[in-house]
């Protein structure tokens, strides 16, 4: 049978309750209205479970700290800070504050990224959407419907490169592109 784990008792968790419940009196919200905004936040804590937390009967976990930043626009390291500030917090607990601290900056770091990158896709797909344009309008220039669009030789060169990139020779790129059908039988003869 297992051994219990000894009981923990640091302080820092009720101290930072203690920091929540006043930053929910200054706002003058009740605890309905806390539990409101906690599920609106995304993590939903019952009110019952709230007043455990507040007469010390439930433990405060990680999620719940990040859901009391968001409600109260923080950043958890802000709200564990305040339990350290207060200079009742052992010294063993604030490397954990640091740590908090340490991966609090890595998501904001990650988020940042995430955000770079899904705007160099979104700049990417207008790309491509140019250049299928361009692709469908020389297609017709090819079939007479319309003339070939005059391209400039920086962007020929950009799609020389392209096409060099992706494809081993010029045929496989007519095929790809569907361009072969099209000249073959114009042409009367094959690309190959």
């Amino acid at each position: 049978m297992p051994r219990p784990n000894r009981p923990r008792n640091t302080g820092g968790e009720r101290l930072v309750i203690s920091h929540v419940l006043q930053l929910r009196d200054k706002a003058g919200w009740s605890n309905s209205e806390l539990a409101r905004r906690l599920e609106q936040a995304e993590c939903p804590i019952a009110l019952s479970a709230l007043y455990k937390l507040e007469k010390g009967e439930r433990k405060l976990t990680v999620d719940e700290v990040f859901g009391f930043a968001r409600v109260f626009d923080r950043s958890p390291v802000d709200l564990v800070r305040a339990a350290t500030n207060t200079g009742t917090l052992p010294r063993e607990a604030t490397w954990k504050v640091k740590l908090l601290e340490d991966l609090f900056h890595k998501a904001d770091h990650l988020r940042d990224q995430r955000t770079e990158v899904t705007m160099r896709l979104a700049e990417i797909d207008v790309q491509l959407a140019e250049i299928d344009e361009k692709r469908r309008q020389h297609m017709v220039g090819l079939r007479g419907d319309l003339v070939t669009p005059d391209y400039s030789d920086e962007t020929w060169e950009q799609f020389r490169d392209w096409i060099r990139t992706h494809f081993s020779d010029w045929d496989e790129f007519l095929t790809w592109s569907g361009i072969a059908e099209e000249i073959e039988p114009r042409a009367g003869r094959s690309t190959k």
